[in-house]
């Protein structure tokens, strides 16, 4: 990160709730209402975004993993 703003970088947004905590916060919503994820550039909470919308969440952070 450091040298992301040494280069001239002015914002960066990092996604980091992983895989156990979003699947979580499908089974108990009301525990982690808080939970926001970057979507498309802007910020959504979590709980709000329909099923199939959290599984493509879950999947890309699954997928950033094993890479």
């Amino acid at each position: 990160m450091r040298a992301f703003f040494e280069l001239g970088g002015m914002e960066l947004s990092l996604n980091l709730p992983d895989e156990s905590t979003l699947r979580a916060a499908r089974a108990e919503p009301d525990r982690h209402a808080h939970l926001m994820v970057r979507l498309f550039g802007l910020s959504a909470r979590f709980i709000s975004l329909s099923p199939e919308l959290q599984e493509s969440i879950i999947e890309r952070v699954c997928a950033a993993c094993r890479t």
